[in-house]
């Protein structure tokens, strides 16, 4: 059973990092039915309380349109480059598979062509970016 608590949490902490909130919180009571005392539930219920209360900017994105990688997904990754480059913001790329991830990263370098955008690509199975705000 504390092999299937584990999971949970780190499902969580997938969900969470990708603001799948209501994901992070579902997944954290399925945890928690399993086994209530578990010591990693609250420190889970922590960090998902921590990124919903971060400021950073979730785009949860069309699998679709990103997987067409059509005019829509295009004018979507170039507003988020410039808002990542407006807030000096580190990205956080999800996407299903390594080219669409990279397609991504490079549509929202050319939309902001001569500013460093920095960050991340991580495999999963939603499509979405997350820019981390930072903070002075």
């Amino acid at each position: 059973l504390k092999d299937i608590v584990i999971r949970y949490i780190e499902l969580a902490g997938d969900a969470t990092r990708q603001g799948l909130f209501s994901d992070a919180e579902l997944m954290i009571e399925r945890a928690q039915f399993v086994d209530e005392d578990h010591p990693a539930i609250t420190q889970a219920r922590i960090d998902l309380q921590e990124e919903i209360n971060s400021g950073d900017l979730f785009f949860k994105l069309d699998d679709r349109e990103f997987a067409r990688r059509s005019e829509i997904a295009r004018d979507q990754l170039k507003d988020i480059a410039r808002q990542a480059e407006k807030h000096n913001a580190f990205f956080l790329i999800t996407a299903p598979n390594d080219d669409l991830a990279r397609w991504m990263f490079s549509v929202m370098r050319e939309a902001v062509e001569g500013y460093r955008l920095r960050g991340n690509i991580e495999l999963t199975v939603r499509t979405s970016i997350r820019l981390r705000i930072t903070r002075n």
